[in-house]
């Protein structure tokens, strides 16, 4: 009945101030409460950059993927630490939304060869990283 009576109030336009007084703090109230824990979420990326490897996605190339918050000259940071562990770059993928950048580097060594050594990921892994955390 409750229902009922709300919306024939509304259809008709017969609410009181008190009640649209009412609604409008709670319709305030709950939009600054949702700003305040937008506002004090931990970022997705607190805990650094992250660096990923796929080979299952192309037949020619290993993938690597990373994660990290945009700045200036990451693109130039990124793609010069592969140039110097000899990885030839032929596609990035290049994604940037608000500040996160997410970018895939399609790459393969010297030989031209896919990444397939785990000591070599995680020399690459170790290089960027570090290039990302300055």
């Amino acid at each position: 009945m409750l229902k009922n009576a709300a919306a024939v109030r509304s259809c008709t336009g017969r609410q009181n101030a008190a009640h649209r007084r009412r609604r409008t703090q709670l319709d305030r109230g709950g939009a600054v409460s949702i700003r305040r824990r937008k506002a004090q979420a931990p970022s997705r990326h607190a805990r650094g950059p992250e660096v990923r490897f796929e080979n299952q996605v192309s037949d020619k190339f290993t993938v690597i993927d990373t994660d990290v918050a945009d700045d200036v000259g990451l693109l130039y940071r990124i793609t010069r630490a592969l140039g110097e562990l000899d990885l030839d770059i032929h596609m990035a993928i290049v994604n940037t939304v608000v500040s996160q950048a997410q970018d895939a580097f399609y790459v393969v060594d010297a030989h031209g060869e896919k990444i397939v050594n785990y000591e070599v990921f995680e020399q690459i892994r170790e290089r960027l990283l570090a290039d990302l955390a300055t």
